[in-house]
């Protein structure tokens, strides 16, 4: 193995591809004011941070000028990422919707693994969801009408997102 910490962080990213099936970066950043100093492993949506840790465990032998315990996870992910995995967590936590908000999207991120491989029904909701909110993200707006639909019964939620995936835009009285 190389002598060379850049090399082996270059080296560690790919096999890190290559094991987690999505782009991973791995980029020394300075200690400043304002952040943590050192590696950096960042990718957007794929595993979570403690299943990346898991591929980190299972690679860092190979990769010994690479401090495997002081690497910082950056999981990035896409506002669809985001709306899937909480249309997900919520189909498999059913009753957590009376607690359901914006911080309830993080939390199922954060708990939800390659929510950009989900089925296409999950990736449709996901987007009809989107499209709630006027800046087409996982905000307040979509959230709050999402959980009045889903306190009559997810069933109904996920059947009312169904219908405006196939275009069913008529106003619902939802109490």
């Amino acid at each position: 193995m190389s002598g060379n910490r850049s090399r082996q962080a270059w080296q560690l990213s790919r096999a890190l591809t290559e094991r987690a099936n999505v782009d991973v970066r791995i980029e020394y950043h300075g200690a400043r004011r304002d952040s943590y100093g050192g590696w950096h492993i960042q990718w957007c949506g794929g595993p979570v941070a403690s299943d990346m840790r898991g591929h980190v465990a299972a690679l860092a032998a190979r990769y010994p000028l690479i401090a495997a315990a002081h690497l910082e996870y950056v999981r990035g992910y896409t506002d669809l990422d985001e709306a899937v995995a909480l249309l997900l967590w919520l189909d498999a936590n059913p009753h957590e919707i009376p607690f359901l908000s914006v911080w309830t999207a993080r939390e199922a991120l954060a708990e939800c693994g390659y929510p950009e491989d989900a089925d296409e029904v999950w990736q449709a909701r996901g987007r009809a969801l989107l499209a709630l909110s006027p800046a087409g993200t996982v905000g307040a707006s979509a959230v709050d009408v999402l959980r009045r639909h889903a306190g009559v019964g997810w069933g109904n939620a996920l059947a009312w997102l169904d219908g405006l995936v196939s275009g069913d835009r008529r106003l619902k009285v939802v109490p």
